[in-house]
């Protein structure tokens, strides 16, 4: 797990360094979303239960909702501009600056690594690689600190989680976890093994519409042959997504009705259990808030897995980008020009 730690910091530093004002503002963003978001909900669902219970005016009830509401709706309006208008541009800049390295780390490599299919697939993979996992470098810490923040705001909401509660959340936890790191093992195996394919549909897309291979197209019967490349290559890749698309499926769908299904309900069940017990003392009006509590509690302890399954598979995908990029550093930092 150190190992894991390591490579995916030395990811964020990259990320940091290329786009620093995008990397702050996303990880500012989404702690005081996640904030807004669960205060915001729990809050509206309980002013309207205790208002009904207490028999409060109408003015009373609506007017703390609109505020909230308020607050809401302006954090959901800036943050819509933002992914609308700055993270795009974000995404070109990051991809930019380290493609750029990329091309730097090939155009000085050793003559005899660009005889290498191992290495080309390598750097092919990693140049395909990089907005998504740089960025989701990012992503993985923005949702990191929501999640602890989340775990705390619920967990005082909940004055009183019980044992049952407790292990329903660990049962989610720990099959989520399990679910998780399948599906994402599966994941890089499909996209490990249709490299060279996309390789190949790549080539003859190149071929086609550069100018000066446009003669030798016309002259020699080279069109067939590529166009058969292209299609085996299709086939190929069609045969591994029917490969691990069955496996992939099932194992998001498990995922998914964990969190949905079974958290929920499990929740649910256990505190309407306690309603009905004589020697309860739960207000049946605090149900909902404290079932959305909990199920917000085990979807911030889910989503912590979620930062454990991201980071081995960011540690599966990124080792070939760092691999390129650390290559450069370390002859800077000895003063060394790679030729």
């Amino acid at each position: 797990m150190h190992k894991i730690v390591k490579q995916y910091f030395s990811v964020l530093k990259v990320t940091f360094k290329a786009i620093p004002l995008w990397f702050t503002y996303t990880i500012s963003n989404s702690i005081l979303g996640e904030i807004c978001n669960i205060i915001g909900l729990i809050s509206i669902v309980a002013t309207v239960l205790k208002g009904i219970n207490n028999k409060s005016s109408f003015a009373e009830v609506v007017i703390p909702i609109l505020l909230i509401e308020a607050v809401i709706i302006l954090g959901g309006f800036c943050t819509s501009l933002y992914y609308a208008k700055v993270d795009p541009i974000a995404r070109q800049l990051l991809s930019k600056n380290i493609t750029s390295k990329m091309i730097d780390e090939i155009m000085s490599t050793d003559l005899k690594n660009l005889d290498n299919p191992q290495y080309l697939n390598d750097y092919s993979f990693a140049l395909d690689q990089i907005e998504q996992r740089l960025m989701g470098s990012v992503n993985t810490l923005s949702n990191f600190l929501p999640n602890i923040i989340g775990i705390a705001i619920t967990l005082y909401i909940i004055k009183y989680i019980n044992y049952g509660l407790a292990v329903v959340a660990a049962i989610a936890v720990a099959a989520s976890l399990i679910v998780n790191l399948a599906l994402n093992k599966t994941k890089f195996i499909f996209n490990n093994e249709i490299v060279m394919d996309n390789r190949k549909k790549d080539y003859v897309n190149c071929v086609f519409y550069m100018k000066k291979y446009s003669l030798e197209l016309r002259l020699l019967p080279i069109a067939p042959l590529l166009t058969n490349l292209y299609n085996n290559s299709v086939k190929n890749i069609i045969r591994s997504s029917k490969k691990y698309g069955y496996k992939i499926g099932i194992l998001s769908f498990i995922g998914s009705f964990i969190t949905e299904v079974f958290v929920f309900w499990g929740t649910m069940l256990i505190l309407i259990l306690k309603i009905y017990n004589k020697g309860s003392n739960i207000d049946p009006t605090s149900l909902v808030p404290v079932t959305l509590a909990v199920y917000a509690l085990s979807s911030y302890l889910i989503g912590l897995v979620g930062v454990i399954s991201s980071l081995k598979e960011n540690e599966l995908y990124t080792k070939s980008i760092l691999k390129f990029l650390n290559k450069e550093e370390k002859a800077l930092d000895k003063g060394i020009l790679v030729f």
